[in-house]
């Protein structure tokens, strides 16, 4: 959903009659939203690859990626929603349904990221090795009728 967020109307621009919409994509100078795109697609080939080999190492490398892609998404609607509301010379500046998609996915994104960890981190499990309980000696099975061998 963040990826659909880049392609989205980002902002409206009206100054002197004239109204203008950009995506972050067709916004050249910062390179936010290629970097937006090459984070969430990594994210999920990490999140595709989690699900096919089920390592806990694989899901906390998802986790990790995740959250600095809610943090991005974030930070970049902040940046981008002080930069906006400054007026020059007339200008208006409305932010567009990219912008809150991308704020509603990155703030649930870090939502789900950190219940996700703390989960993890809850549900640890610990591998211990039990001692061996002490007991009386094995006898040998005998192969030919599941019996012990006749004692003498």
């Amino acid at each position: 959903m963040l990826n659909v967020s880049l392609f989205l109307p980002y902002v409206t621009v009206s100054f002197f009659g004239t109204t203008q919409s950009l995506t972050l994509m067709s916004i050249g100078t910062q390179n936010d939203g290629p970097l937006l795109l090459t984070v969430g697609i990594v994210t999920a080939i990490f999140a595709v690859i989690t699900l096919a080999m089920q390592r806990r190492w694989m899901l906390v490398t998802t986790g990790v990626c995740t959250f600095i892609l809610g943090i991005l998404a974030v930070i970049n609607y902040a940046l981008t929603n002080s930069n906006i509301h400054r007026a020059m010379l007339g200008m208006i500046g409305h932010m567009g349904a990219g912008a809150i998609l991308q704020l509603t996915v990155g703030v649930l994104l870090l939502i789900l990221t950190v219940a996700t960890l703390i989960f993890l981190l809850l549900t640890r499990t610990r591998r211990t090795v039990m001692p061996r309980q002490p007991g009386p000696p094995r006898m040998p099975v005998n192969t030919t009728n599941g019996n012990p061998p006749a004692s003498n």
